[in-house]
């Protein structure tokens, strides 16, 4: 026999689909990771019969999007003390010197 048409609502399985899609795009256009590598969804639809084959329970999943790890970054960095309280400032060779009162007021701020 054969199947013609199978008539279910696949508004679930899209949906999730769709979610996993966003986080995609989010990571393709985050600058931290490497443009050119493949992002990958799984979609799974599962299909199980009953005993006598008149009935199928169906099931959808959608595997969490494999996305591409963020690029490895270093810096350095100088830590200090101000008014009790440990801080940590990127150093930067382009100061010339660092305004620590200013720095601390901008990271307190946080």
């Amino acid at each position: 026999m054969k199947l013609n048409s199978i008539d279910i609502n696949w508004d679930a399985l899209i949906e999730k689909i769709k979610i996993e899609a966003l986080k995609v795009v989010e990571n393709i256009n985050d600058p931290n990771t490497e443009a050119k590598k493949p992002r990958k969804i799984v979609a799974e639809i599962v299909f199980t019969p009953s005993e006598n084959r008149k009935m199928v329970g169906i099931s959808f999943s959608c595997k969490p999007a494999k996305l591409v790890e963020y690029n490895e970054f270093e810096t350095n960095a100088i830590i200090g003390e101000k008014n009790g309280q440990l801080i940590i400032i990127e150093q930067n060779s382009d100061q010339l010197q660092l305004d620590l009162d200013r720095v601390y007021d901008e990271v307190s701020e946080l």
